[in-house]
């Protein structure tokens, strides 16, 4: 007989042809249904067989005339076996008519009753096993177990507490440990009319570059200083911040340096660190991975805020430099270095890849600043700002254009730093795209009357002239 393919357990791992025992006249199977069924379905484990072809069997290796050759049968699910040979009669050698093999040699119905007792046997270990369970206590369970580390978070608070603290200033009047941040707003009284000015974002793929390259320190300058270039658009200078960190699993240290570059760098711009929340949620994040978001508050007269609403024709473009990606177009600079290992020095760079790519954010606080009081003095004001994140020029300077007025670029007014090339050159990336995606090297772009542009240009040196306004609609790139 041969074993076929099928679920029944007491022919499981027979790869052989077997030999099992007619005791006497075996009667046939008699199937109500569909023969080829059973077949499809694998219940057909055990067949008669020949040394010919394999086609029909007949008597007498085939003693019953059964159909389809079925030597046996079985249900769905494989423990139950109807078999017609006899596999008792033929435990060993002895058992054999023609006494095959030595004395001691197991017959091939053994095999039958093996499977059928390893199978007996499994389903014994099974349910004492599910009895002692049921027997046992519950594991208890606790936060920790269930990935979040409450320990661990109060650790980091400890750890980045003094840098936090230092980066709040006089005008906080409950921060670390307060269920809210309290922020004075006695300030607001000398002013005429106060409008507050808020923003939110995320630094995006570039924490995941910091992860790979384990390196925490600046990605806190990234979400800060890219907050204060959104305020400083409108005319605002900022007033106070509050960061929010999410990650897989809490590392206090890691946690802390992360908050404490959100913390210096809220220093150096005087802005209150006014509060923030870490969360550790290991279903959410991927191991390693963490998300840095922040939202920023600040402060303008409402007659000093910029809309862009006094562009005109004829007003000059001014550009400020970058000092790399920034935070915008990570993934599309992580897959064009997706081969490149990140401590790789670079010709071109002169530097590794992780130092080109993980530069913070540069702020132009002090540069707007410094901008805006001068002019000031002079009768003159800035017209409009544009801080060149995702969407690139054409996506960013729109949003401050009047209806009826164009920006016309010229992209070779200044020189597209290394890195950009670089990457434009291994993702044989169009200029066009390049230009919506990244800044190419110009971090801020400031409208000005002719005049002031001048001006602008003699207080702060690396400003460059990079387009004029005309008639027309949206922004319009020279390559």
């Amino acid at each position: 007989m041969a074993a076929q393919k099928s679920p029944c357990i007491f022919t499981r791992d027979i790869e052989r042809a077997i030999e099992l025992p007619v005791a006497h006249g075996e009667g046939q199977f008699v199937l109500a249904g569909d023969l080829a069924s059973l077949q499809d379905h694998g219940q057909v484990p055990l067949v008669y067989a020949s040394s010919g072809d394999g086609q029909e069997v007949s008597y007498p290796d085939n003693p019953n005339g059964s159909l389809g050759n079925v030597a046996g049968v079985c249900n769905a699910q494989g423990n139950v076996f109807g078999l017609m040979p006899h596999p008792e009669r033929y435990v060993n050698a002895l058992q054999h008519p023609q006494r095959r093999g030595k004395s001691n040699d197991r017959g091939d119905g053994l095999l039958i009753f093996q499977n059928a007792y390893s199978y007996a046997q499994t389903l014994l270990q099974q349910e004492e096993t599910s009895t002692a369970r049921a027997s046992e206590k519950p594991e208890a369970i606790s936060y920790a177990s269930s990935g979040v580390d409450i320990e661990a978070g109060e650790k980091a608070v400890r750890l980045m507490k003094e840098a936090v603290r230092a980066a709040q200033g006089p005008n906080v009047l409950a921060g670390v440990g307060a269920f809210a941040g309290v922020f004075s707003a006695r300030a607001l009284r000398k002013m005429e009319k106060p409008a507050l000015v808020a923003s939110t974002d995320g630094v995006g793929t570039k924490t995941l570059l910091a992860a790979q390259a384990g390196r925490y320190d600046t990605i806190g300058f990234d979400i800060v200083n890219h907050s204060i270039n959104d305020l400083l658009a409108q005319g605002a200078k900022p007033l106070f911040f509050m960061d929010y960190l999410a990650v897989n699993k809490l590392d206090p240290e890691r946690v802390a340096t992360i908050v404490r570059g959100v913390a210096n760098a809220c220093q150096e711009a005087s802005c209150a660190l006014l509060g923030g929340e870490t969360a550790e949620m290991p279903d959410v994040y991927a191991p390693g991975a963490f998300d840095l978001a922040g939202t920023i508050v600040g402060v303008v007269e409402e007659d000093e805020a910029q809309n862009g609403s006094t562009i005109e024709a004829g007003d000059v473009i001014l550009g400020l430099p970058s000092n790399g990606l920034h935070t915008n177009g990570y993934s599309l600079g992580r897959r064009v270095f997706a081969n490149h290992a990140l401590d790789t020095v670079v010709p071109e760079l002169g530097e590794t890849l992780a130092d080109a790519l993980l530069r913070p954010h540069r702020s132009y606080l002090r540069e707007i600043t410094l901008l805006r009081e001068y002019l000031a003095d002079r009768g003159r004001y800035i017209k409009g700002v544009a801080h060149i994140t995702g969407g690139g020029f054409k996506g960013n300077i729109s949003r401050i254009l009047p209806v009826g007025m164009q920006a016309n670029i010229d992209t070779h007014t200044w020189t597209v730093p290394a890195l950009f090339q670089l990457i434009a050159r291994l993702g044989n990336i169009e200029e066009e795209e390049l230009y919506r995606t990244f800044n190419m090297g110009i971090g801020m772009v400031i409208v000005l009357a002719p005049k002031a542009a001048l001006e602008a240009r003699s207080l702060l040196p690396e400003l460059r002239t990079i387009g004029t306004i005309t008639r027309g609609e949206g922004v319009c790139m020279k390559f």
